[in-house]
């Protein structure tokens, strides 16, 4: 009988998350087995979780969520070549073999990424999908450049905070959005413009945009169609209604790469990180004694009925270790690199 290991579940959509007793897997050809010390939860996990997305990827039960980890290689399948076992490792885990809220998850080695010296767990977790998202938008569809203007809606959220520092590394003009007391965060991660849109209309403000960068849709899309200046890029990272698609033309956003983005051909972070700043509050890091000593935690204490999508407006809803040996640790305020 295989080794086994505790997993945050669910034995039907819209079913209850369950910590269940499962067999820890074994990796296969090209296949990391990671020992995961944090990981993060998006919306799209509880969307997953809710059947929303059954129709494109027929998952089976019990089904462990979670799409984004950090933690150590514990053992390597046949053909690896990247990683050794005792790693620090990050990944956003293939859409089709998800599983990141175990104490054990299968990684593609092709899908890992060396976890940046500068990063904790927590932090490296938070990263790969809202990462992926704002490179994919910003520099692999609209090609952001020096000088150039941009607006980035929804500045303080997971996507949003990691958006405003990648843009200002390109040395554009950065506008965001994001309510009044948020405006000092934004602002200390790079946003030259901070509007609130809560009492400015963002399109009065923010004019002759280059590229606009939309994670809301709806009636926030179409209004910044005034913003941008013809010839521009309003990229929209949510499924579009008609009018919109219409707008935008046949294809608004580009097909997801699996892979953590590697600029210029150098594996990501350690260069970079060194301005990276990851916000995660304290209450999110609350660690249990193990993740604590390997220098991680997690967010939430959770319990098996609770609602997956509190908390994670944005992405980067971190969970604690699900682990023995538990213990209280202090932490300061913010986890700011």
């Amino acid at each position: 009988m295989g080794l086994g290991m505790k997993a945050l579940a669910i034995r039907r959509y819209k079913g209850p998350m369950e910590m269940m007793e499962l067999p820890r897997p074994e990796p296969g050809p090209g296949d990391l087995l990671v020992r995961v010390r944090a990981a993060s939860v998006n919306p799209v996990d509880y969307k997953i979780r809710d059947g929303v997305v059954k129709v494109l990827i027929p998952y089976s039960f019990p089904l462990i969520l979670g799409n984004d980890l950090a933690g150590d290689v514990e053992a390597v399948g046949p053909g690896v070549t990247k990683f050794k076992v005792g790693d620090a490792i990050y990944s956003r885990l293939d859409k089709d073999r998800i599983g990141a809220i175990a104490e054990y998850a299968l990684v593609r080695e092709s899908a890992a990424a060396k976890k940046p010296a500068r990063l904790d767990y927590v932090q490296a977790a938070s990263l790969p999908l809202v990462g992926l998202t704002a490179w994919q938008a910003l520099i692999d569809l609209a090609h952001l450049q020096a000088g150039q203007k941009v607006l980035i809606h929804a500045g303080s959220g997971g996507v949003g905070t990691f958006a405003i520092q990648l843009a200002k590394h390109l040395r554009a003009q950065v506008a965001t959005t994001a309510s009044a007391k948020n405006h000092v965060l934004v602002k200390s991660l790079g946003a030259d413009v901070a509007i609130d849109y809560k009492t400015t209309r963002f399109e009065e403000v923010a004019k002759d945009q280059d590229v606009i960068f939309d994670t809301q849709a709806g009636d926030t899309l179409l209004r910044s169609f005034e913003a941008v200046k013809p010839g521009g890029v309003a990229d929209d990272r949510r499924p579009t209604r008609r009018q919109v698609r219409a707008r935008l033309g046949p294809q608004p956003a580009a097909r997801l790469d699996p892979r953590v983005p590697q600029p210029q051909g150098r594996s990501p972070g350690q260069e970079e990180a060194r301005a990276l700043r990851v916000p995660v509050p304290a209450r999110e890091r609350r660690a249990t004694g193990r993740d604590r000593r390997a220098g991680g935690s997690g967010r939430h204490q959770t319990d098996p009925g609770q609602d997956l999508s509190a908390g994670s407006r944005g992405g980067g809803c971190l969970l604690r270790g699900i682990g023995p040996r538990r213990r209280k640790s202090g932490h300061s305020r913010r986890g700011l690199v």
